[in-house]
Formats: C-alpha cells, sequence, structure tokens
C-alpha cells in the first residue's frame, strides 16, 4: 500500500477546533489536525470486518465510563480480561455523572466506598453534590439529584426505576440542567475575517450581528436552493462547503472558491511548517505525513460524508459463528501493540491514563502486560508486545513496565507517536505561543500509527524478525485482548486489513461506525467529525447504521509496508 500511493496511506483527516492554550479559552484559536487509524480500511484493497461480542469492547473515556466498569456490571477474567458480566447480556450499563466529576478525585469522592451495584442497571443519572454510602443498589433508570448546596448522602437500599430528588430547593422545579451562556459561543464577537479564504479552506467561524445582517440568508436556518441543509450547518458546526456560484453572487463579501490558490498557499506556508518542525527534530516520515494532511486540509475539499454517498454494510462474519481451527503457531509471527500516548487530562490527570487504577491492585497498563504473560505461558509462544507511547507518557509507562522483565526490554516494547503543529484557524500559519510552547503541538490522531511505525524504524525491525501480523487497540480497552481463533480468520483470509465491529447500541450511537461507498463498494469508517449536521439524526440510529468501530484492528504488516513505499513513507489517511 505504502508503494502504490508514494510513502503514505490515504487517510481522511480531520479538523479539530481548540484554543492554542487548552485551559485559556480566549487564546488563539487554532486547528488540530487529526487522522483515524479505522479509516485505513478504505485504503487497503480487500479490507474486511468481523461482527465481535461486547466482551472485547470495554474502553474507558471519561469518568462515567471508570464508574461503570469498576461496578459489579464487569468482572475479571482469569486471563485478566475486564468482561461485562453474563447477566448484562453483552449490554453495558449506561452512567451519565455531571460535569462535576469529570475529574478522577471527584468521581472517588462519589464513591468513597466503592461503586455501587449497576448488574441490574440500564442508566444512572447523577446530578448535584452528593456520595452514595456503600450497599446502594442500581436497577432499571434511576437518577440522583442533589439541587441544594449543601452536601448530601444516598443511604443503602435498592432504587428500581425512580429519580430520587435529594434536596429540592422550596417552591420551584427541578428541571434538567442546560448549557449556561457563559459554556455558549456568542454571535456578537466581533474579529476581523479574511472571507475570501473561508471557502478556500473549507473554515467559517461566526461573523458578527452587523454582518449576519447583511447576510442574504438568515442563520442559522435558511432555505437557500439546495444549499437549506448545508447553511443550516454551517453555523451549528462551525463548518462551510462551497456554495453554488449563485449564491457567491448573493454575498455582500468576496468568496472565490479558486481552487487554484491551494497550491499558492500551501507553498507560502509550508517552508514555515517544514523548519519548525525540523527544529523540533521531527523525522522525514512525520514532516511528509503533516505535510499531506495540511495538503488536504487547504484542498478545500469537503471532508464531511453525507448519507446520501453512502451504502449499507449487509451482514458481516460474526465471531461466534466462525468454524476456524485456531492455529497458536500464528502466535510467533504476531505482536499485541496498544496505543499509550493519551494522558487523560479530560479527566484531571497528568500522567498516562494506563495508569489508573482499574481495580484493588491492578492499572490498565498491569491487566494488559498480565493478559501478555498469560497468553505467551499458556501457549508457549514468544508473542510480541509493544506500546506506541507520546513523549508525555513514556517515562511513567515504561518504569511501570519494568517490573515485567520477560515482556522485553525498553527498546522492544515502545515506540513514539508523532507529533504536529496546531494550525491557526486565522490564516492557517502555524501557532505561536511563546509563554507555553509545548502547546503548539499536538498529537495527529490514532492514524499517526502508520508513519510513526515507519519513522522509528519499528515496521522494519518487525518484519525482520518475522513477524506478520498486528493487532492493535487502545490501552484503555481491557476487553481486547489477543484471540488466537480471530487471529487465525485474519490470516487465513488473506486479507490486509480487518476491523472487529459490534452492534450499536444506544450508548454507542456518537462513535463511528462502518459503512460502504455507493461509488466503490469499499468498506469505509464514518467518524462524528465528518456527519453532515443534516445527517445526525439518521448517524445515530443503530437500525440504519449498525456496527460500530471498536478500534481493535487487525493488519497484515507486509501489506503495510507497500502502502508506505507507494506513498513517499506516509498512509493517506482521511483529515477529519
Amino acid at each position: 500500500l505504502f508503494e502504490k500511493h508514494g510513502g503514505s496511506v490515504p487517510l481522511p483527516v480531520m479538523k479539530n477546533s481548540k484554543t492554542v492554550d487548552p485551559r485559556d479559552k480566549q487564546s488563539t484559536k487554532v486547528l488540530q489536525l487529526e487522522t483515524a487509524m479505522g479509516a485505513a480500511i478504505e485504503c487497503f484493497p480487500g479490507s474486511t470486518a468481523l461482527v465481535v461480542p461486547r466482551t472485547r469492547f470495554a474502553p474507558v473515556k471519561t469518568t462515567s465510563d471508570l464508574f461503570a466498569l469498576r461496578s459489579d456490571a464487569y468482572m475479571l477474567t482469569h486471563d485478566h480480561r475486564v468482561v461485562l458480566h453474563p447477566d448484562r447480556r453483552g449490554v453495558p450499563p449506561i452512567v451519565k455523572l455531571d460535569a462535576q466529576y469529570k475529574f478522577v478525585d471527584a468521581m472517588e469522592r462519589l464513591i468513597p466506598r466503592g461503586p455501587p451495584s449497576l448488574l441490574a442497571c440500564k442508566q444512572l443519572s447523577v446530578e448535584g453534590d452528593l456520595s452514595l454510602c456503600e450497599g446502594v443498589i442500581i436497577q432499571g433508570n434511576v437518577a440522583f439529584r442533589n439541587m441544594g448546596s449543601t452536601h448530601l448522602w444516598v443511604p443503602p437500599g435498592v432504587y428500581m426505576d425512580q429519580t430520587i430528588d435529594l434536596a429540592q430547593p422550596p417552591d420551584s422545579k427541578l428541571v434538567a440542567s442546560t448549557p449556561s451562556s457563559a459554556d455558549q459561543s456568542s454571535p456578537e464577537e466581533t474579529t476581523p475575517y479574511n472571507f475570501g479564504a473561508y471557502y478556500v479552506h473549507n473554515l467559517l467561524r461566526k461573523p458578527s450581528s452587523d454582518l449576519l445582517a447583511k447576510l442574504p440568508f438568515q442563520a442559522p436556518s435558511v432555505a437557500v436552493g439546495t444549499e437549506s441543509a448545508a447553511f443550516r450547518g454551517y453555523y451549528m458546526d462551525n463548518m462551510i462547503r462551497t456554495p453554488s456560484t449563485d449564491l457567491l453572487n448573493r454575498l455582500p463579501f468576496s468568496a472565490v472558491a479558486d481552487s487554484t490558490q491551494v497550491p499558492d498557499l500551501l507553498d507560502r506556508l509550508w517552508p514555515v511548517y517544514e523548519v519548525k518542525m525540523r527544529n523540533e527534530q521531527c523525522n522525514d516520515v512525520a514532516i511528509a505525513a503533516f505535510r499531506y494532511n495540511l495538503r488536504v486540509f487547504l484542498s478545500g475539499h469537503d471532508l464531511l460524508i453525507p448519507d446520501e454517498t453512502l451504502a449499507s454494510v449487509g451482514e458481516l462474519p460474526r465471531l461466534e459463528k466462525l468454524t476456524v481451527d485456531p492455529n497458536t503457531a500464528l502466535l510467533r509471527q504476531t505482536v499485541v501493540l496498544k496505543l499509550n500516548g493519551g494522558l487523560g487530562t479530560g479527566m484531571g490527570l497528568d500522567k498516562a491514563k494506563s495508569l489508573l487504577p482499574v481495580t484493588k491492585d491492578n492499572t490498565f497498563l498491569d491487566l494488559l502486560a498480565k493478559q501478555v504473560r498469560s497468553m505467551k505461558a499458556e501457549f508457549q509462544a514468544d508473542l510480541r508486545f509493544i506500546v506506541m507511547n507520546s513523549f508525555s507518557t513514556s517515562s511513567d509507562t515504561m518504569a511501570a513496565l519494568a517490573k515485567y522483565p520477560d515482556l522485553g526490554s525498553a527498546e522492544q516494547l515502545e515506540f513514539l507517536q508523532n507529533k504536529a503543529p496546531k494550525v491557526t484557524s486565522d490564516g492557517h500559519a502555524p501557532a505561536d505561543w511563546p509563554s507555553k510552547p509545548g502547546n503548539e503541538w499536538c498529537p495527529p490522531g490514532h492514524g499517526d500509527i502508520y508513519p510513526a511505525m515507519l519513522g522509528s524504524g519499528t515496521l522494519d525491525r518487525l518484519l525482520e524478525a518475522g513477524v506478520r501480523y498486528m493487532f492493535v487497540s487502545n490501552s484503555d480497552n481491557l476487553g481486547a485482548t489477543m484471540d488466537v481463533k480471530i487471529l487465525t480468520e485474519f490470516a487465513n483470509s488473506g486479507a490486509p486489513f480487518m476491523m472487529e465491529v459490534a452492534d450499536r447500541t444506544e450508548a454507542d450511537k456518537k462513535g463511528g461506525h462502518l459503512a460502504r461507498k455507493k461509488a466503490t463498494g469499499k468498506l469505509l469508517l464514518r467518524e462524528t467529525a465528518q456527519c453532515p449536521v443534516q445527517d445526525e439524526t439518521a448517524f445515530q440510529d443503530s437500525a440504519i447504521c449498525w456496527y460500530f468501530n471498536t478500534n481493535n484492528l487487525w493488519v497484515d504488516l507486509t501489506k503495510l509496508q507497500e502502502i508506505f513505499k507507494a506513498n513517499g513513507g506516509s498512509v493517506p489517511l482521511p483529515v477529519m
């Protein structure tokens, strides 16, 4: 695949709007250009997917996830996997903690004596300042609310299909919380804009109220020919697609969607980016990958994937129906790779999220290491284990793995993901933040695994050692263990790439889903950031979009090497 595309994998590119200093919402507005690892499914001819049970998907993205994972709705298996309790019948409980429990320390104050029983819980909501006593049992749909200013406790007992108002203010009715005005963007902000560039670069920021009054349509909802749904989304999502010539002629400003401007802009900006990256000692592969993402972004091409371009996936093979005989000899040609670059800052952590305790005696990383050790012992096979760390997680992670010397040396156990410059929203030059230079950089998304493997030499080393198959998953997904039956199915299929998917439930409606491209019939992954606003309802409907991506992926490394060589050292993933 690399050879075919000149050293890159053509992945979609996503735009993630941020501020250069995440803790300062008034700092410079920037964009993080990211790619998704699973999007490579459309880059490998002959890619496939396999439907797996929920036992192979137990990720932790928020404290609500961690709250559920620590409860009796999950159990620890003999081989150190955390899986749903059989009584859950494959459906996880939904936990919704309000914003004050966003950080781990606050969540632990909510359950100082351990989590409640969620074995029979469908959904638990918590709102307000409270704590749960030991012995709380949740069944069905339950909500605990404390709208008062005094910290209160939920007493022990069984709570079934009810809302408990612990302290309701006098003469008032309890209402669902809504975002405060401080959390909402104001359309009154008046920042000078270069509107001509908006259409070239596929970006639009909210204009001033004065300019809104001059527009030939009413934002945010307006019917202007076939652009009605698109323009409704512009003001909701801060994104814009190139409108029709007729509409351009009616705008009160110059907005020329001239694609010939893009190469000029890239040529003008790229030398600055290249110097910045080389000064940071980024390798050639990382630089080539970022240049690809920047070029796709500046092209002005619509990065969204509307429903009308997609077809149903249809029925897929299911793990429980496979008749293949597991071939343990394949373990000697296989590596287990865990993505471990996240700090968990969204949960209030300042170290690798994988170092967060899951059970009394084990962190995520402990369980991952013990899973691999268990398989090595059970099958007497030299199963390799690697983590992709970031500069922020490497030191703590490798110190924690030092107590498992049988897994390999530090050099064998890790490689580092790349970092990419943040792009300013206005003008698209590299972000500059002298007071905190580290804030000028960001991770380029999980899709960076491919150029990071190549640039670090990891891909070549694995191939030279006779490793052909790679199983990769997130370090916070403890259900994603090496499965010899799946490995055998993948090897026998001859497919270059296989994605594990699961049946979507209410809990998965915001995650990426699998689809087919009508034009080619190929499988593709559509993430939330790639869904037009007008298609969001269908996107979240599990009856329409059946399968979600678990981010458990299988890759034939020989085919990956071909993509790199064809794409000049990168994987041209879609930019999002």
